[in-house]
């Protein structure tokens, strides 16, 4: 009887241990840099980042630069707060707030000369990761943006798909419908 308590006790801390390792390999402190696309005329490049402020509470921040059609180009900057929770040992939530400003320069299509306009708006997410396999992971965010800049604001998906390299470096491949890339894109990230 005393054997098979300390059976049932070591396998309880075997999974506690494996649960917390599960949860710890969701990490919300990053750089990453990316390419993508917008509304299948135009290309993005873009650079983000998250730091955690406590176990639960982080900064998070954004630029992207690139052209919406051959005369068109922008740069968007966002900055804002997120909170992340595991809910168990391979699936985190996560959700922010953002402030997004947008500028576009753009050729004026009779008269010629460059014109310049600008919106700052807000973004909203909120999204889960999910940890398939030690080094494969899926993640998907649902957004609301406001942003008279953006072709398509209003509600959007992110569904994305991320292998480690090795524990600090990831490569993600996906797809964003009506968020601040619209289409393919792809993105290499560092965890600090």
């Amino acid at each position: 009887m005393k054997t098979t308590f300390v059976k049932v006790g070591l396998l309880a801390l075997a999974m506690g241990v494996s649960a917390t390792a599960g949860a710890a390999t969701f990490n919300y402190n990053y750089v990453e840099g990316g390419f993508g696309e917008l509304d299948n005329d135009g290309d993005a490049f873009f650079l983000k980042g998250a730091k955690d402020l406590n176990p639960n509470w982080g900064l998070v921040g954004g630029l992207y630069f690139g052209d919406a059609d051959p005369n068109i180009d922008f740069t968007a900057f966002e900055f804002g707060a997120q909170y992340h929770q595991p809910l168990k040992s391979n699936l985190s939530f996560h959700a922010g707030a953002q402030i997004l400003h947008v500028e576009v320069d753009f050729d004026h299509p009779v008269f010629g000369t460059k014109i310049s306009d600008d919106d700052t708006g807000i973004i909203a997410n909120a999204g889960l990761r999910f940890q398939v396999q030690p080094k494969f992971q899926l993640e998907g965010d649902v957004k609301f943006s406001s942003n008279d800049m953006l072709p398509d604001d209003g509600l959007g998906l992110q569904i994305a798909a991320r292998f480690y390299i090795d524990p600090r470096l990831s490569i993600a491949g996906g797809v964003a419908s009506d968020t601040e890339l619209d289409g393919l894109f792809v993105g290499l990230r560092y965890d600090l």
